[in-house]
């Protein structure tokens, strides 16, 4: 959620387009919104919505699931290149357009870089990392580690020529498939976490503990203009900051230094959990076993305990992972 701390920001915005639009299409629904998904198929993560009769802009096409609407059956989606996603053409009016073929495997992470790994795992050595967006050079895929990204729920690990292994989480394969790997490197098995090393030896106001008991005390049904859509700020006062030290929670965990983000889903109490949730993002607090503490999750401007899970499926918001508690500046 955007928090700004109080602070003034200049903000030096570029609006862009990142691929050639074909033509533009409009949606053919009798009253809902049409769903951009994450890639070509009714599995995958709900991106964002197109109003009923709104036109938007087409790049290209892929085969995936195949549906029944108003437009009739069909197994093709159209990629949205302004939203990131795909929607059905079976709720698409093209006035007899078509669109060409989607490119190469890409990089599908919004605005944060890819992980490359030594092995189909998140606890795998670091080897690097592709750009948003960037083409990859897929020559096999191997079984690991699930994980939850933009692509969807997967324990697909694509392998890079030359490089090393990414989650399908985080890949558009352009509707492609890929044989299995050859002597594909045992996963590297997540790390036990504990209340120990939740603090990871950063200094702040209150430790791990203390900041969960923070939030506990601070537990409310009621609306606090205090809590709306001021997760990171609030995790901020956790650890009793005054703020978080960053504009947003998407900006927070980009931006928190790959030693302490970690990408399992059994965060130690006190630890932050991030999902992708809109243009800024959700931070909340662990508080162990997959439990929280967050923000407007259970109604707007309220700080409750709720679950990891409970917020990827009640805001469609994919999880990002947990980091230990770094503030930069703050």
């Amino acid at each position: 959620m955007k928090y700004t701390s109080g602070l003034l920001f200049v903000l030096a915005i570029s609006i862009c387009v990142s691929s050639v639009i074909g033509f533009t299409a409009r949606v053919n629904t009798a009253s809902e919104p049409l769903r951009v998904r994450a890639s070509p198929n009714t599995h995958s993560n709900i991106i964002t919505m197109l109003g009923p009769n709104s036109e938007f802009d087409v790049g290209c096409q892929l085969g995936g699931d195949s549906i029944t609407g108003l437009s009739g059956t069909t197994d093709v989606w159209y990629h949205v290149p302004s939203k990131g996603g795909f929607v059905s053409g079976a709720f698409v009016s093209t006035g007899g357009q078509s669109a060409p073929s989607c490119g190469p495997a890409r990089a599908n992470t919004g605005s944060t870089t890819l992980n490359i790994r030594a092995s189909p795992s998140s606890h795998a050595a670091f080897l690097g990392a592709f750009a948003a967006n960037a083409e990859l050079d897929i020559d096999c895929q191997a079984n690991g580690e699930t994980i939850t990204g933009l692509s969807g729920t997967t324990s697909i690990w694509y392998h890079v020529v030359g490089k090393g292994y990414v989650s399908g989480a985080w890949v558009s394969t352009g509707g492609r498939s890929y044989s299995a790997c050859d002597d594909t490197p045992a996963p590297t098995p997540a790390p036990t976490t504990s209340n120990a090393n939740c603090d990871a030896g950063l200094s702040n106001p209150r430790n791990c503990a203390q900041a969960v008991a923070w939030a506990e005390a601070h537990l409310s049904t009621a609306y606090n203009a205090d809590y709306r859509r001021k997760c990171d700020h609030v995790v901020g006062l956790a650890f009793g900051h005054s703020a978080s030290g960053f504009y947003s929670a998407l900006v927070h965990w980009q931006n928190t230094p790959e030693r302490f983000r970690h990408y399992d889903r059994t965060p130690p109490a006190g630890a932050l959990v991030f999902f992708r949730s809109g243009e800024y993002g959700h931070a909340c607090l662990s508080t162990g076993g997959g439990n929280v503490i967050s923000t407007d999750i259970n109604g707007p401007g309220t700080l409750t305990r709720s679950s990891i899970s409970a917020i990827e499926h009640k805001w469609s918001s994919p999880y990002l992972g947990w980091t230990n508690p770094y503030f930069h500046n703050a």
